[in-house]
Parts: structure tokens; sequence; C-alpha cells
């Protein structure tokens, strides 16, 4: 597990009043299920992974990942603020741990030696790491636990892992094909889409501002047929009836201008001309709609994505790409959603306007390699279809345990995701 060595402790002195007033013994059980409990603390300690899971995107919008504006926002009918909505999902994971433990008990399952050396070796290296037992507490109170509590943390989660192993084999490979097949069919949609982007690329002008186009030894390609030549220096130049240069636009190439880390300069477009582009889009949403060979030629013509490929796009229905800073990708898949197959609408994101089409989803799309990045997702697991799976399964078979734990309400209401730090060092 590599760390960044990066904390941020705003909030160190109100968690460690925190752990003063509720206290670190048996009293302090947040959930309890039979014989088996799961304290505040390490539920705080969940809080704060997933505030790390998040601090990236919430920092990239929001400039900074305690923003009272993004905590704060609304996100449905009910009043409830991502506060609510991510310190509840927190509580569910919680609830779902605790029960698994239960049926690991009941199951008369034993966590395996292997899993056992591999906490201990974690907690060894951390200990060497911070060079004593009281330096790794100190690390570790930032995040509402001791040594002792992320032992039990990760104790949990491990049977939790092997669990879930037991039941549907390592990595998912007791599942058949034909429930594979179900999951992609109910939560996935494809499609493929016209880009039309709000911004244009930067490249070399003229002075008269137009784009200069250059052949592949450098030198200017003019268009010789189309215009007149004359001789300016050391050879002709061609210019055309307006007394704009005459650019050879099909066998040149126009020279990006770069930004100080070497990316292209992008301009946005704005007034008239954004409005322009929209309306593009809505035009060839349009004209897209006649049938897949009208939205592919009009694809190959207009958009502007990076590259095209004949593949599909796919995009799962039950998931948070915000989380991973994907948001639009939310939009598509829950305007795509609403569209029957062979369906076009427009979706508008930061990076302009997506005319999007839906396709049939394609059988065993999730294990071919060459769409392995909408199926694939190995830093988060937020898109990972194997994981995913297995873990709506799981949620299935634990349903029944979690709706019998108790809760101290109490103990509940001491402690939201917006009040913990963000964990990126131990998870």
């Amino acid at each position: 597990m590599k760390r960044t060595g990066l904390r941020l402790l705003a909030f160190a002195t109100a968690v460690l009043l925190l752990l003063g007033a509720v206290g670190c013994g048996k009293n302090n059980a947040l959930l309890r299920a039979g014989e088996d409990t799961l304290s505040l603390n390490v539920y705080e300690l969940m809080l704060s992974i997933q505030k790390g899971n998040m601090a990236y995107a919430i920092n990239y919008w929001y400039g900074d990942v305690n923003s009272e504006e993004f905590w704060g926002t609304v996100v449905d009918e009910d009043s409830t603020t991502y506060d609510d909505y991510y310190t509840a999902a927190v509580l569910r994971k919680a609830k779902n741990l605790l029960a698994a433990a239960s049926l690991f008990r009941e199951m008369g399952l034993t966590l395996s030696a292997s899993r056992t050396a591999a906490i201990e070796k974690e907690i060894n290296d951390l200990l060497l790491e911070h060079g004593s037992k009281k330096a790794l507490n100190e690390a570790l109170s930032a995040y509402g636990v001791n040594v002792d509590m992320y032992r039990e943390y990760k104790t949990l989660v491990a049977k939790s892992d092997e669990l879930a192993e037991a039941i549907y084999g390592e990595g998912g490979s007791k599942i058949g094909a034909m429930l594979k097949e179900q999951y992609l069919k109910d939560n996935y949609v494809a499609f493929k889409q016209i880009l039309v982007a709000n911004y244009r690329y930067v490249y070399e002008t003229d002075k008269n501002g137009d784009t200069i186009y250059y052949l592949s030894g450098g030198k200017v390609a003019y268009d010789t047929v189309n215009g007149t030549p004359r001789l300016e220096g050391d050879g002709f130049v061609y210019y055309k009836e307006d007394g704009h240069v005459a650019y050879d636009t099909v066998t040149g190439k126009p020279s990006p201008v770069l930004d100080e880390t070497g990316a292209q300069k992008t301009e946005p477009y704005t007034g008239d001309a954004l409005l322009e582009r929209f309306n593009m889009a809505l035009e060839l949403s349009e004209m897209g709609a006649d049938g897949v060979a009208a939205f592919e030629s009009l694809r190959t013509m207009y958009s502007d994505e990076a590259s095209i490929d004949d593949n599909l796009c796919y995009l799962a229905t039950n998931v948070d790409y915000a989380s991973v800073n994907l948001t639009f990708m939310d939009d598509i898949a829950a305007a795509l959603a609403e569209l029957p197959v062979g369906g076009v609408t427009v979706v508008e994101s930061d990076y302009g306007f997506h005319v999007v089409r839906r396709y049939e989803v394609e059988s065993g799309a999730y294990a071919d390699n060459t769409l392995a990045q909408w199926f694939s997702d190995s830093a988060y697991g937020v898109y990972d279809f194997m994981n995913n799976l297995e873990n709506d399964l799981f949620l299935a078979r634990l349903s029944a345990y979690a709706e019998k734990i108790e809760t101290d309400d109490d103990l509940l209401a001491a402690v939201t995701i917006k009040k913990v730090n963000p964990n990126y060092d131990y998870r």
C-alpha cells in the first residue's frame, strides 16, 4: 500500500476532544449485532477513508476538501446534503461489515493465517515507520482510532473479504455467466457520442488571425490551385481574392500552441459562438436520429473526440461517478437510461455538448479487453464490473443481518464525514 505522506489535520483538536468525550471502552459500541460490535472509533476511521477517497475531486472543484459549499450542497428533494449522503453511505458500509462478521461467525469460519499475518505485518511496518507505538497512536488519533482499533477495523474487513471469497470464489470465480449477463443488461447502458466541444484548440496564426497550415518538413502549405502567387522575400506566397493567405487545409496541418506544461492551449467559446455550438449539437441530434448509419457518419465528420473508433462506450447506471470526479458520466448515464435503444439526446458538460445515441448492450462486453476502460477501476473500484456485481450479491445476502443491527443514535450524532480528516494513509 503506497502512502502519500500527506495528512490534512485541520480538525485534529476537535477529533481528540470527541475521543475524550465518548471514550474508547466497551460503552463506545456504535453498532451491535449479538456479540459482535463496531465502535464509533472504527466508524470515524471509515468516514475518514471515504473522505480521503473523495479529496482529489472535492479539491479540484471546490479548492478545499472541507468546503462548506460542497458538504452543504442539497442533492435531493428531501434536503439531503452531501454531508448527509456520504455519512449515510459509510454507515451502511459499517453495518454491512458487522453483518458480515455475524454471518462469518454463523458459518463457523475462522480468519486464515495468511490474512491474520498480513494484518500484523502491516501494523508492524507502521510501527517501524513511526518509531514507536505512541507515535503511531498519535498519527492514528487524527482519524479517531489507536493501533488496537485499527487492528479491529482491518480484522472486520478481512473477515468480510474472506466470507465473500467463501461464497463467491476469489474474484467472483463462482459467479455464473448468466448472472453476469443479467447484471450487465440491468445496470449498464451502451452508447456512442458526437462531442461538440465548448472550446477550441489554439494553433499558430498569421497576421490576419488565420490558422497557418504546414507541410511535414515545416514549410507552409499553400493552396496553389485556388490561390494567386505573389513574390515576397525569398519565395512566393499564395493569396485568396480577399487578401488572406491561401492555405492548403487538406494536405497541410496546423501547428499547435503549447502552454508551459507542454499541453495544447485551448480557448472557450462564449456568447454567440457558444450558442452556435449548442445549436449545432441540437441539429446533429435530429439528423442522428435517422438511424445508425446516419449517426455514425455524423460522428466521423463532426465529433471533437480525441480519437474515434468503432467500439461502444459503456456506463453503469448504479454507481456514483461523481465520487471520482466524473460527474458528467452520471449525467450521461441518467439521460441514456431514459432513452430507448436508438434514441438520441444532448447532454451538456464542462467539455461541451455530448450528442449521445443509445445502442444495444453487447453480450459479454464486461469481458472484452478492448472495452476494459468501462468495466475496470483498479484505483477506487467505483465502476469495476466484477467488484460491483459481487458486492451487490453480497449485500443482498447480508441484508437480513444488517436489518437486525442495533444503532446507538446518540453516538451516531457525534460525527459526520464533514467533521473528520481526510485519510490517505491508514486504510
